[in-house]
């Protein structure tokens, strides 16, 4: 995707995505020093407005988005 951006001469992007996805979306685009990245987070049912341990969906995804997060610092 940020080839993609690249080749049409983007340098600013506005990345909308769930409050889950926000930080890392963010470490992702440090990583890209030549381009600015605008993060939003959007609202999601199991995020409960920052209270996601209050049932199972939430600490189903919080969980999940943590391996993802530790397999993108790894490199997986």
């Amino acid at each position: 995707m940020i080839a993609a951006l690249r080749e049409r001469g983007v340098y600013k992007a506005m990345i909308v995505t769930t409050v889950w996805h926000t930080a890392r979306w963010r470490g992702l685009s440090a990583a890209c020093a030549e381009m600015t990245f605008y993060i939003v987070g959007a609202e999601d049912p199991d995020w409960h407005h920052g209270e996601w341990w209050t049932d199972r969906k939430g600490r189903k995804a919080f969980f999940l988005e943590g391996l993802k997060t530790i397999a993108d610092y790894l490199g997986i």
